[in-house]
């Protein structure tokens, strides 16, 4: 099973890319974000692989991420009922992995149903399955601590999209130290966001 490609990118699409790997092209679904992020990058990418198999259609579909966290989440995702690897990848675009713990602990299903193909029913499962399934992944604690939802307000206001600001966010959160201030977690932000 492939679980990590690295490679340059021959094509890019809506949500798939293919990336040269020793002369091989391996198709990837990816998320929209992630194509726009990469898309213009002249070297290597690399990518953290999930392989989908559809044992009715006797065929394969690769799946791709930047980090482990976010291969896990769409792991779990899978596990739920009646949820495959397209609206699993339909929530991922749509929110981040802190998004996705504030809305699931928030019980906010209103935000869920946002997520193209996701119903009211359907969302309120999904909160209620999730709710015991993320207690394996690495949780930011967010709720009690104003200087990371003021970094997301920051970043929101520099023009990064919702998305983008949490997924920045999170990653300067996980890399600060404990003495930072909100202005050292913006320039830190910006730098990881090149």
């Amino acid at each position: 099973m492939i679980g990590y490609l690295k490679g340059k990118i021959l094509t890019t699409q809506k949500n798939k890319i293919i990336i040269d790997n020793n002369g091989i092209g391996y198709e990837i679904s990816i998320k929209e974000s992630l194509v726009n992020k990469i898309s213009s990058f002249k070297g290597e990418v690399e990518l953290f692989i999930h392989t989908h198999f559809f044992s009715q259609e006797f065929r394969m579909e690769l799946y791709g991420f930047e980090d482990l966290e976010e291969k896990k989440l769409f792991t779990v995702l899978l596990s739920l009922p009646k949820i495959g690897p397209k609206a699993a990848l339909s929530i991922l675009s749509s929110f981040s992995l802190a998004d996705i713990m504030e809305i699931v602990y928030g019980n906010q299903i209103d935000r869920m149903v946002t997520v193209p193909g996701i119903g009211k029913k359907t969302a309120e499962r999904i909160i209620l399955e999730l709710k015991d399934k993320l207690k394996g992944i690495e949780r930011i604690e967010v709720s009690g601590d104003d200087s990371y939802k003021e970094l997301i307000q920051a970043l929101t206001a520099l023009g990064f999209t919702p998305q983008d600001a949490s997924r920045v966010a999170e990653l300067t959160w996980k890399k600060r130290k404990d003495d930072d201030n909100i202005e050292s977690l913006i320039k830190q932000a910006l730098i990881l966001s090149r």
